[in-house]
Order: structure tokens, then sequence, then C-alpha cells
């Protein structure tokens, strides 16, 4: 319980049927039927319901809790623990010679090994293993693959050298083998293995091994490279990148243009797929800058369908940083993302008939949206308090000047500076709200900001309580 709220969100709401939620916990079905028990005086229906599997609590005979997992997150999560290494404590050795000090042996990182994992080790277990083999494959525009070398060393000689890549090697297995014309580029890996020495690809004796292939992901921004990657995953047994650009006997310039005769463009299905891998790796302002750049170049057909279906996503560090409710936090998103379309192509977010706030230019930045849900009253009375607690030269800074309280229209700015500037005390009132921000200085220039009133410091020290003037705080 916090603040007379359980933190696990019961009871719950009533809920018909069950409805699985792909990057959350499932809602299970809660009906109102009317049945509920009496607990402590308390009556429970469905609403209080724990998920539950009736076949383990008769097992084991206690209380299990069981949720089904749905998103990619809980394998993310699993393998995380699998990769991240042995238990480490740092141990602090003691020399002999007290005047000697080795500070590469003073701290030794130690392995730990429970009892469990000591016996599973010496039994020789597997402790992980892999199901498949991934393989990246390369994807690049006509000569424009990546080439290296060292420093120093002859170009005439570099550029000589083969430069074949899995995509080019790709190309003249078609041309050289017809049987491999009826596979996609990502499905080659099955088939065939890549000789790393001999830069091309091999058929294997088993067809079909446990391979998965995934091709590099490009970013809408490099147009042409962005629509190559979506021909590879729908033609088959191309033999160069100039027919690739071929489509029912007719050469087309670019890339886009094939697809959009090829109709991969028709609709949205392609940038719903961009949002959706970006929703699982990337910050929200990141998928707010990709959805700019899919407005900006790649002209999708119903834009504010894709606003509709991942403007949670777009917003949702306004919500969990800022504390804002979802319907203002969505407006500090499209802020972000009509700055950013004017900034960079010099449209309005709508163009795209998005609705903007008509005074989206006068959001209150965050730090004033933050003022904005403190508790005016209480703030009043702490600073009733505190500054009764001020001795009398304490006050001095404050003689002479006057201040409207929280209910006038006066702004109060007392600014004092102790020996050596290193005291510094802002308090600033305005209209009805008090926003306290004491920036304390100290000589050597490093400062503690502190936010209506608390801190580290003032907690631990207590500093609203000294009686006796100090020259540094």
């Amino acid at each position: 319980m916090e603040n007379g709220k359980c933190t696990k969100k019961f009871p719950k709401d009533f809920q018909e049927e069950t409805v699985m939620d792909v990057n959350g916990y499932p809602l299970y079905k809660r009906p109102n039927n009317g049945r509920m028990v009496m607990k402590n005086g308390v009556p429970l229906d469905n609403r209080y319901v724990v998920p539950y599997c009736p076949y383990l609590s008769l097992k084991y005979n206690a209380h299990i809790n069981v949720e089904a997992c749905t998103s990619i997150k809980s394998i993310k999560y699993i393998f995380k623990y699998v990769y991240k290494g042995h238990d480490c404590a740092r141990i602090e050795t003691t020399e002999r010679d007290p005047t000697s000090r080795d500070e590469i042996k003073k701290y030794i990182d130690t392995r730990y090994v429970s009892a469990p994992e000591s016996v599973w080790r010496l039994s020789g277990f597997d402790v992980c293993d892999k199901s498949h083999t991934v393989v990246r494959l390369d994807i690049h525009e006509h000569l424009h693959q990546s080439v290296t070398f060292r420093e120093g060393a002859d170009i005439d000689g570099v550029l000589e050298r083969d430069h074949s890549t899995k995509l080019t090697a790709w190309f003249e297995l078609n041309e050289r083998t017809p049987e491999a014309r009826q596979y996609l580029y990502n499905e080659i890996p099955k088939h065939y293995r890549w000789d790393q020495k001999n830069k091309k690809w091999i058929k294997r004796v088993k067809s079909g091994a446990a391979v998965i292939a995934r091709i590099y992901s490009v970013g809408p921004r490099q147009r042409e490279k962005f629509y190559l990657r979506m021909l590879l995953l729908h033609v088959r047994g191309a033999r160069s990148f100039r027919e690739m650009k071929v489509y029912d006997d007719v050469r087309y310039d670019t890339y886009e243009e094939v697809c959009r005769e090829r109709g991969l463009l028709t609709d949205d299905t392609e940038w719903k797929r961009t949002l959706e891998e970006a929703c699982g790796i990337a910050t929200c302002r990141q998928i707010r800058e990709l959805f700019v750049t899919i407005l900006g170049c790649c002209e999708p057909s119903n834009p504010r369908e894709l606003w509709d279906d991942f403007q949670e996503q777009m917003y949702e560090d306004y919500v969990n940083i800022h504390n804002l409710p979802p319907d203002r936090a969505v407006h500090y998103a499209l802020r972000d993302i009509n700055h950013s379309l004017l900034a960079n192509y010099r449209v309005s977010v709508t163009t795209f008939n998005i609705d903007l706030l008509e005074n989206w230019e006068d959001l209150p930045s965050l730090d004033e949206a933050e003022h904005d849900y403190i508790d005016v009253a209480a703030e009043a009375d702490r600073f009733d308090t505190m500054y009764s607690r001020l001795n009398d030269e304490q006050r001095e800074p404050t003689e002479g000047h006057s201040y409207g309280g929280y209910g006038g229209n006066t702004d109060a700015i007392w600014d004092y500076s102790g020996p050596d500037n290193s005291t510094h005390i802002l308090l600033e009132m305005r209209r009805k709200r008090l926003a306290a921000d004491m920036t304390h200085h100290v000589a050597d220039e490093e400062a503690v900001h502190v936010t209506s009133g608390n801190s580290a410091l003032s907690r631990d020290s207590n500093l609203d309580s000294v009686e006796e003037p100090r020259e540094h705080v």
C-alpha cells in the first residue's frame, strides 16, 4: 500500500472478456456476476482476484501469481541474466607494511561461485546454448560498399582488391546458379553458407539449416538504400543492381519508383513496421524524430493514422519523467514534432491532418509545468515556518523590502552575497504561487540546486533550523 492505494493497482476494473495486450500484461476476464466473499469484514469480488494457475497452486500448496508474457521484452529480460556474467565480489586486502600502498593489489575482483553453480559446472552441464545461427546480411548501393585498410597502405593496391560483399556475391550466385534464383536474399543463408575467405556463397550439404538471416536496418533518410532493402525482401533471383530497377520490362531510375510500381507503397504498412521496430529499441525522442523523417521524406498515405497508432510511444517520456497526464503530454510531443518539421522541412504538422493546439507556442516550459503541481498552500506554510526560524542577521537582507505575500501582486527578489561571494540566496515569489529556488555556491564554484526547499543536504543537516549566523551554507 502507498498513500492508501494498492501499488499493484487492485482492485482492477470489471472485464467481460480477456484482452491480450501486445506490449503489456493481458486484461483478464473479470465478469461482474455478483459473486463475492467476505474477508476481515471487506467484500471481495472478481476485481480483487490475483491471476493464478489452479494446478500450480494445488501442486505446491502456495499462492503463485501467474501472468501471460506476450512481449518480446520478456525474452530480452531472460537473456540479460544469461549473458551478464558471473557474480563478483570486491575484496579489500590489508598489506603487512602499513607504509606501502599498491593500488593494483588493494582491490581484487574475485569470482563467487555458489554451491548449485559449482555442482552444475563440475558435472559438465551446459550453461547456455544457441539453437540458431544468426547471419547478418550486407546492404549497400552499387559501388558503395565499405572498404577497410590499414594506415599507410597503398591506395591503388586497396582498390584492386576483391571487395565482394554478401549482397554482390548473391548477385553472382544467381548469375551462375539458376537453382538459387528461387530464393530471396534473406532466404539464401538457409540453403547456402558464406565462405569468408573466398567471398562467395557455397551450397549447404543439408538445406534448411537452423539459421536466422537479418538484413541490416536502414533509416528512411537514406531513401534509395531504404527502398533497395525493401526490394530485397520481395524480389527473387536478382542478378545485379541494374536488374533490381527493372519491373515488367521497364527500367526505372530509382528504387522508390520500382517499389511504387510493384505496389509495395500503396499503404503505410512499411512505415508501421518501421515504427514498430523502433518502439522496441529506441527512446521516445528517437521515435519522434523517426516520425518526423517519415512525414518529411516518405509521403505516407495516412499520416493521421500513424500518429493515432503510435502517439502513446511518442509522449511516454513526458508521462514517466515529467509526471504529466497523457492529455497534456501529447501536446508537448506534438510541439517537438512540429518544431522539428518546421526546422528541417518547413512544413507544419497540421499539413498532415494532425491537430495541433492553437496556442502550442505558449505551452509552459517543463520547469514551469512542474511548478503547476506544487501545493501552493503547503509551500506557503513551509515558507512562513522557515522564515520564522531565521535569526536577526539572516533576516537583515529582507529589511526595508516589501513583498506582497501569496495573495499580493508584488514580485520580490532578494539577493544577498556573503563574504567572498560564498553565499547566494534567491527567494522569488510571484502572484499567488511560490517558486523557491535556493542556489548555494561554495568557494570552488561547485553548486547544489535546491527546488522547493528540499535537498539531500537539507535533509541530512537540517539547515532550516540553524539559529546561529553562518558565513557558509
